[in-house]
Formats: structure tokens, sequence, C-alpha cells
């Protein structure tokens, strides 16, 4: 189907702030930052491919969906959707909603992974003898 880069870095940081014959003291952190980054799709594909709520598009991460964006609801209580107005040429020209979900315009979301993930952490030993 096509070809990704991976790439990333982790950081594990440990540390001992008290350490005696009795007691044990340590705090740790851990970080890690991760990119993904579709590199190419198979040529019949023309750079993308829609799955469902997935988007898969050449230079774009494929951790990315593809939504209809909700626009609350109506006097009624039926649900609104937003819908891209485009002029004859194809630009977008504005926004109008629609309760026709199939009507609605999917968005891209961008990429879901976060920039840093990680947590932090602290234990204490106390022996007795």
């Amino acid at each position: 189907m096509g070809s990704i880069r991976n790439s990333g870095i982790e950081i594990d940081l440990n540390s001992d702030i008290i350490k005696t014959k009795n007691v044990q003291w340590n705090v740790f952190l851990n970080a890690t930052s991760v990119k993904n980054k579709i590199l190419e799709l198979a040529p019949e594909l023309n750079g993308e491919l829609i799955s469902g709520s997935t988007i898969y598009k050449e230079g774009k991460s494929m951790y990315q969906r593809y939504y209809r964006k909700y626009a609350g609801v109506n006097d009624e209580g039926v649900a609104l959707y937003y819908m891209d107005v485009k002029d004859e040429k194809g630009n977008v020209t504005g926004r109008e909603t629609t309760t026709e979900w199939n009507k609605a315009t999917r968005y891209e979301t961008g990429d879901l992974l976060p920039d840093v993930y990680g947590g932090f952490g602290t234990t204490v030993f106390s022996i007795r003898f």
C-alpha cells in the first residue's frame, strides 16, 4: 500500500534523593516523542486513501482522522453539521449548516499523536530490623 517513516526519542531519568541503610527515596521521570509520516502510497491511490474516518495522505501522519464537523442542533433538536460552499472553480467561499450528515464536509484532524507524553513518580522504602 505504501511506505512510512517512524521516528522518535524516549528519555527515562531515575535518581535516588536519599539512600541510607534504613531509607531509600527515589524519583523518576520518562518522556516520549514519536512522529510518523507517510512517505509514499501506491500510485493508483493518487496520494490519498480514505478508509471510514481515517485518511492516509502522502506527507502527513498516518494518525489523523477525517470527520464531519458538528454545528449544534436546530430549533427542532436535529443535529447540524457544517458544509462548505464552493464556487464554480471549486474554491470554498463560505460555510453553511445541514441536517444531512452525508452532505456535510469532512475535515482532516491533523496529527493525533501528542508532541510529548510520559509520566513521573516517586517511591519511598523504609527498612526496619
